[in-house]
């Protein structure tokens, strides 16, 4: 499905219920990435870090170089951070710190992501670019897009056009919301092909299956107490 590889010009939705992985899924495939092509310089990544504070993804950051938890990082139930584990945490800092990230933190409006991305795109000519959107429906709601819904098609269109303007210089990796209704209870009994997200799950599904060129739809099984997934 992804070509043994994501494609440039592409755009990857990664779906799923709160709390299920998406952002970590999403951060594995950027900094995989970057770390397979020794941080150069001719790919950069564009972060809208829209659900999480700053501060949180650098501690995952630092979670995910040193081997600890958060909650060690934290120090809570008795552990103490050694000094050892100081030198790991400068040492992962200033590793990714190497990599050209650049983190928008507020929320825009569809016409300022749109804005944004393109002004980063043409300040960076000689650059592919991976823009990573967490997530599709935390955008700030304006006159012309003034719901959820509304600005989730926005954004689609959005996506698109930039998609066609810089070609194989840019790729997507959008996070979208699973809907609840994933969850009932005679869904997740085990063996069941309801088991599976459907188009239907995704939070403004026709338009966001449109737009991907791949969809990942993401469960944890042991949340809604499924032991056998899916029918043989």
């Amino acid at each position: 499905a992804t070509c043994d590889g994501i494609e440039w010009g592409t755009v990857t939705i990664i779906a799923g219920r709160p709390s299920n992985g998406k952002s970590l899924f999403k951060d594995q495939l950027v900094n995989e990435g970057m770390l397979l092509n020794n941080g150069s310089t001719e790919i950069r990544n564009l972060s809208f870090s829209m659900d999480m504070s700053s501060l949180m993804v650098g501690l995952r950051e630092i979670s995910a170089g040193t081997g600890k938890t958060y909650t060690e990082l934290c120090s809570t139930r008795g552990y103490v951070v050694s000094d050892e584990d100081m030198m790991a945490c400068y040492a992962t800092v200033a590793s990714n710190n190497s990599y050209p990230c650049d983190v928008i933190e507020d929320s825009p409006t569809v016409r300022q992501f749109e804005e944004i991305v393109t002004e980063y795109m043409e300040a960076h000519p000689n650059s592919k670019v991976i823009v990573d959107v967490d997530h599709m429906i935390l955008f700030e709601m304006s006159d012309e897009f003034d719901d959820q819904t509304k600005a989730l098609y926005g954004v689609c269109n959005a996506v698109r056009r930039l998609k066609k303007k810089y070609k194989q210089r840019i790729l997507f990796l959008l996070l979208n919301q699973i809907l609840k209704d994933a969850d009932k209870f005679d869904r997740n009994e085990d063996g069941l092909l309801a088991n599976y997200p459907t188009t239907g799950d995704l939070f403004g599904g026709d338009a966001t299956m449109q737009l991907a060129d791949t969809v990942f739809a993401l469960k944890m099984p042991w949340k809604n107490g499924i032991n056998y997934y899916g029918p043989d």
